[in-house]
């Protein structure tokens, strides 16, 4: 099940990290709250009660096939507001 937004933040030199929280906006507050600046390469996606990071389209085809999301804002793509 997927349990959260999150951002996978990836910075020259260092390696990936993930940032959680309940919308992406969410994400962003958390990233700058940690003094983080670009440059940094962000992907966005979900994160799942088994913690495995998911794109936004990983995200849309894992919840629809455990049947988390019936009816999608935009098909093939997932959106926090698709969940909560």
């Amino acid at each position: 099940m997927i349990v959260a937004s999150a951002i996978k933040v990836t910075q020259e030199g260092k390696e990936p990290f993930i940032v959680t929280g309940y919308r992406h906006c969410h994400c962003f507050e958390t990233i700058h709250e940690m003094g983080i600046r670009r440059p940094f390469v962000d992907e966005q996606g979900f994160v799942t009660d088994e913690d495995n990071f998911l794109t936004r389209e990983e995200a849309f085809k894992y919840a629809m096939i455990i049947k988390q999301i019936v009816y999608p804002i935009q098909f093939g793509t997932l959106y926090s507001e698709d969940l909560w």
